[in-house]
């Protein structure tokens, strides 16, 4: 049965997935975009925008807590938080 499954596994285990996921949303909010198959962008555009949505909505300082949270490298986080500020 099907009950209350989401998201696709992509024919990967799950600390693959989650390390997929997280270099794709990386790359799409350092770059703008991403070079991928279909089936991979829709499943990481949720999460994308989740965290958009997060980053955008919160006090800076819990904003860059919740960046840090999701991406490990401090180099990585401080030019993505930057553009997000500056475009939204």
């Amino acid at each position: 049965m099907r009950h209350r499954l989401f998201g696709k596994k992509l024919g990967r285990t799950s600390r693959q997935r989650q390390s997929l996921f997280r270099s794709l949303c990386l790359g799409l909010l350092t770059h703008g975009k991403v070079i991928t198959t279909k089936a991979k962008a829709r499943a990481v555009v949720p999460m994308a925008e989740d965290l958009i949505n997060k980053i955008v909505k919160q006090p800076p300082l819990i904003a860059q807590r919740h960046l840090h949270r999701h991406f490990a490298n401090r180099h990585q986080v401080a030019p993505i938080y930057s553009q997000v500020k500056t475009v939204f």
